[in-house]
C-alpha cells in the first residue's frame, strides 16, 4: 500500500495490517498500533499474535 496513491486507495478511518503467511506484520496503517496490547509490539518483523492475542486465538471445545 506504500504508493502515491496511498491516500486514494485507504480511507483514513480505515486502519490495516498487512501480514505474512506466517502471520509475521509486514506493514502497518499509521494509527494501527492503537489497537494493540500492548500499542508499542504493533511493529513491522513482529508476530501479530503478540498484539492481538484474541483476535488470532483457536478455541477448543
Amino acid at each position: 500500500m506504500k504508493s502515491p496513491f496511498k491516500k486514494l486507495l485507504v480511507p483514513p478511518h480505515l486502519e490495516y495490517l498487512a501480514l505474512d503467511n506466517q502471520l509475521v506484520i509486514q506493514e502497518t496503517s499509521l494509527q494501527a498500533q492503537r489497537f494493540g496490547d500492548p500499542p508499542a509490539e504493533v511493529l513491522q518483523g513482529n508476530d501479530v499474535r503478540i498484539p492481538f492475542p484474541d483476535s488470532l486465538e483457536q478455541k477448543r471445545f
